[in-house]
């Protein structure tokens, strides 16, 4: 059976502990068996969906267990730990994850021994690759100190390495690097440039008689900076630097750069320092570097698309993206991270709002307006998530999630694509992978950094508590909208793409594949579509919410472009970046319709179909005023909009409880309010009490509390 093999791969795992969490909970809180009785869909089918497929969701749940059952990497009291506790503890998983793979190395080697004696072919790889993104999905939502480090480690400083090195440079560090006996950096940003890296001010400068790069920081602002794992455990880096041949200067290009020796010591003319407590992320030693005429040999350089040869002349790779390729993939995982961190935190927030109630249950015939009524009526009291205000908040955020979680599955597919074109040099769908996934990373991580705030907000007065997960969460996702590219930036570069195609199209060229909307706008070949909305019905067709955002996209982007022919780009800066905006939700209404359309299980499609209405519409609303502006609604649309809104807000309401148990995550990953079960005040008390000194005389009572009160 499939379920077998998949435990084979995972042989270092105990299978046993594979379990379901709806099938393992115990009875707990009458009013969440009550909210999940009246659902109308399969809630199981709706993860495999979300999943990928059964297989996905098993292997999620053996990880899972894994996690939780291992002592190493399980943290009960997380909240509680210092900022060199955290390093240290983020570091001893780390190390046991390494002691992992090299005995899951060692197996596989083993297994294939084994199949070349009895004549057979190993076919697991594709198994090990699934099991690993598996892997780091998870532990991104569980700990992103840890995931922050490996995905340094392994997506930025090996990602540069395997996208821009040649097949020897490949082979040269994939041992090392695999088994962590080097780890590596990205050391990109500097203290004087962060987003604009053709401003960078580290040089490399190649001297013809050593055929060496000579490494060098040659202002205070030329400091590397927020470098992830450099300032206390990295050895090696890939360094950005200006390229300079005979005093030419070729642009930034990047090379491999030892930091440090086996002993822990740095590397002659190489200094380091930490940057410091951040905002979140303790776990993380992001630090500065600076290099004194570090010199490094000419093979050093990533030499995959530019080239220098040892006489000193200079080839260009075919495209400039190609030179910041690993970027690209670590803004698709910010995209898929940042619907899952909004998985998470709306599984606490609508579970917790099922369970708390406050305030007297009132008829629609009481007019009562003693809020602060302290005896609750003989009906008890009111859910929080049965008020409007509470709705109003949580269920647009839902449908976001999972709109952006299915548009999140379509770009980590279309990466995978462009990468395998890539591999064979076709470069013609790089452009708009990477202008897609830049527009995709900037509105996905700014909706979801909104998105935690009003989430920690429904929690109320427990949202202020650590032990919520929501405070730990904001103050770690807080990055998201800065690194990898700063967001206002990312926007501009996905509208300096829509730029290009609106002035192709006007030159004659017709659009194809996704970008074909704007051709048919630009040559007008796009419905008047608010001539077909008379009644609020009409804005539930799935055809005329695409064309309504498709129309919303297109007419930015005219109007901005239409601008540029007589100002300059900062004049019309916010034109450009709304136009962006809309061109990526009309991105990512598209892959949630799409998506919508193979879903088999009616009752799961209805139920997606109600989702995909509130995200359409919640745009629709936010973005009114352009909308109009535009002419792609009237203003007689408005009412129609806001009613119908609220009608799929309530209709989503009656199965928020199941729709977020399909994210399917255990609770030692979420909170005691988020509980499963819904017994959430004893366990968040019982983790109140286990806190350090959270009961007893104070450390400080006699220097400081007894003086005043026995002076």
């Amino acid at each position: 059976m499939a379920s077998g093999r998949l435990v084979r791969v995972l042989g270092h795992l105990d299978a046993g502990q594979v379990t379901s969490e709806g099938a393992s909970a115990a009875a707990g809180v009458p009013v969440l068996e009550k909210e999940r009785a009246e659902c109308s869909f399969d809630v199981r089918e709706l993860t495999y969906i979300l999943d990928g497929g059964e297989m996905q969701t098993m292997l999620h749940e053996v990880i899972q267990s894994q996690l939780e059952s291992t002592p190493e990497l399980f943290d009960y009291n997380a909240h509680d730990f210092s900022r060199m506790e955290v390093r240290e503890r983020t570091m001893e998983k780390i190390h046991y994850c390494s002691n992992m793979m090299k005995m899951m190395k060692k197996s596989k080697v083993d297994r294939e021994d084994e199949q070349r004696t009895r004549g057979r072919t190993g076919k697991g790889s594709k198994q090990e690759a699934d099991m690993t993104e598996a892997f780091w999905k998870i532990l991104g939502l569980y700990d992103p100190n840890w995931s922050t480090r490996i995905a340094v480690h392994y997506g930025l400083f090996g990602g540069a390495i395997y996208g821009q090195g040649t097949d020897e440079q490949r082979e040269l560090y994939a041992e090392d690097i695999q088994t962590l006996r080097i780890v590596g950096c990205f050391a990109m940003t500097e203290l004087g440039h962060g987003s604009f890296v053709r401003g960078i001010e580290t040089t490399a400068t190649y001297d013809i008689p050593t055929q060496q790069f000579i490494i060098n920081t040659p202002t205070e602002t030329a400091t590397k900076w927020w470098i992830g794992g450099a300032a206390h455990t990295c050895t090696h880096s890939v360094v950005f630097a200006q390229l300079y041949i005979k005093g030419k200067n070729y642009g930034v290009h990047s090379f491999i750069c030892q930091l440090r020796n086996k002993d822990g010591s740095t590397c002659e003319g190489i200094e380091i320092g930490d940057c410091g407590l951040k905002m979140g992320r303790q776990g993380v030693d992001n630090g500065w570097i600076k290099f004194h005429n570090v010199a490094v040999p000419r093979d050093n350089m990533l030499m995959r698309w530019a080239k220098v040869s040892p006489t000193g002349e200079y080839s260009k790779p075919p495209k400039a993206q190609l030179s910041y390729g690993a970027l690209i993939a670590g803004r698709v995982s910010l995209i898929s991270g940042s619907a899952d961190i909004m998985k998470k935190a709306l599984t606490i927030a609508v579970r917790y709002s099922a369970v708390r109630t406050q305030f007297p249950k009132k008829s629609d015939e009481d007019n009562d307006e003693n809020t602060d009524a302290i005896h609750p009526k003989e009906s008890g009291e009111e859910q929080i998530l049965n008020y409007q205000s509470h709705q109003y908040r949580l269920m647009p955020l839902l449908a976001g999630t999972y709109a952006f979680h299915f548009a999140a599955m379509q770009i980590n597919a279309t990466y995978d694509d462009m990468m395998a074109d890539i591999e064979s040099e076709a470069l013609e769908n790089l452009p708009e992978t990477h202008a897609t996934a830049a527009g995709l990373k900037a509105f996905t991580t700014w909706w979801a950094q909104k998105g935690l705030e009003q989430c920690r907000q429904c929690l109320g007065g427990h949202g202020y508590s650590a032990y919520s997960a929501l405070p730990g969460m904001l103050s770690d996702f807080g990055v998201m909208v800065t690194w990898e590219g700063d967001n206002t930036v990312m926007a501009q570069q996905n509208a300096r793409f829509l730029v290009k195609k609106y002035r192709e199209a006007k030159g004659g060229k017709r659009l194809t594949g996704f970008m074909k909307y704007l051709s048919d706008y630009i040559h007008g070949n796009t419905p008047n579509i608010s001539l077909s909305i008379y009644r609020m019905e009409d804005l539930y067709d799935p055809q005329t919410q695409l064309e309504i955002h498709k129309k919303w996209a297109a007419a930015l982007i005219v109007r901005a472009c239409d601008r540029l022919d007589t100002e300059s780009w900062n004049d019309c800066m916010m034109d450009l970046i709304q136009a962006s905006e809309a061109h990526c939700y009309y991105y990512v209404l598209s892959c949630f319709a799409d998506r919508i359309k193979n879903i088999a299980d009616i009752n799961i499609g209805r139920a997606m179909k109600r989702l995909a209405d509130l995200f359409a519409l919640e745009n629709m609303e936010q973005h009114l005023g352009n909308l109009l502006r535009e002419a792609v609604l009237h203003p007689s649309h408005a009412k129609l909009i806001q009613v119908a809104k609220m009608r799929v807000i309530a209709s989503v309401r009656e199965e928020a409880v199941p729709l977020v148990d399909a994210f399917n995550y255990p609770d030692f990953m979420l909170s005691p309010l988020g509980r499963y079960d819904g017994d959430i005040y004893t366990h968040y008390f019982e983790m109140v009490r286990r806190a350090p000194n959270s009961q007893g005389i104070a450390p400080y009572f006699k220097k400081f509390i007894s003086p005043l009160i026995n002076g």
